[in-house]
């Protein structure tokens, strides 16, 4: 079943990610306008594949979790808001730049957040593994 493999889920995330600020810029659209379609898209799409797994699992869930993914949207908008506008112009910011130094950063907080309130292993590898994608990017936006 492909939508359990991790590889299969990663592919189609990478592709999405990647692919949708290629679309906003085409657009010639502002800032506003290209995070409000894509936030209204995006949450129709998420709830028509999900409506099965929310009509099951509603029975476990919590107000204490509903407000956290209150925060977590309140937070992911003003990301989706900012990631917009570098997405919006062209002039200012180069594609190729923004959307590896922002996935990168995004690894780094995540696995810095992880380790702070989840209290995951951040091992020498993974630091070492991120110094790497900071040299990648350094690389990368160069010129």
């Amino acid at each position: 079943y492909p939508m359990r493999n991790q590889l299969f889920l990663s592919i189609l995330t990478a592709l999405g990610y990647s692919g949708w600020p290629l679309f906003a810029r085409s657009s010639g659209m502002n800032t506003s306008w290209v995070t409000s379609i894509m936030a209204v898209t995006v949450a129709c799409a998420v709830v028509v594949l999900q409506l099965p797994t929310l009509y099951t699992t509603y029975a476990t869930t919590s107000r204490r979790g509903v407000w956290l993914l209150v925060g977590a949207g309140v937070i992911s908008s003003l990301g989706a808001y900012c990631y917009g506008r570098m997405v919006s112009q062209p002039v200012r910011y180069e594609l190729s730049v923004v959307v590896p130094l922002v996935s990168i950063l995004v690894i780094g907080f995540t696995a810095l957040a992880s380790h702070l309130v989840l209290h995951e292993v951040l091992g020498m590898r993974r630091i070492c593994g991120f110094a790497v994608a900071c040299v990648s990017i350094w690389l990368i936006a160069g010129k």
